[in-house]
């Protein structure tokens, strides 16, 4: 699977190995030591990290969500507003801004699946 994930306009692109599961699927995370679980439906996605990194945000287009990024024991909270959610049989597309203390970024997502 390939998974990109654009962060203010810097594209990143990792080659990972996934395994699905009843709801999704799960790969070891390709930026920190740990795993990457995603979880999917018809019109909503939730990511869950675990490892050195510690994050679960949902993800539905035209809502604001809350989550969580937790790094070196220290937990933010963070505001999801998903702008753009494509959930089909070669991809997930999940486009956001991202708001963690204040801090907003611009981010898109894209599971390739096939």
């Amino acid at each position: 699977m390939i998974f990109q994930l654009i962060n203010d306009g810097v594209l990143n692109e990792y080659h990972v190995e996934a395994s699905k599961t009843a709801l999704g699927l799960t790969f070891k995370d390709p930026i920190a030591d740990g795993d990457f679980h995603l979880y999917f439906k018809n019109d909503e996605v939730m990511i869950k990290r675990t490892g050195n990194i510690e994050m679960q945000e949902i993800y539905k287009a035209g809502l604001k969500t809350m989550g969580y990024y937790k790094q070196e024991g220290i937990t933010f909270k963070s505001v999801i507003e998903t702008t753009l959610l494509i959930i089909d049989e070669s991809k997930i597309k999940i486009e956001y801004l991202q708001t963690i203390e204040h801090h907003k970024s611009q981010k898109t997502m894209v599971f390739w699946l096939k």
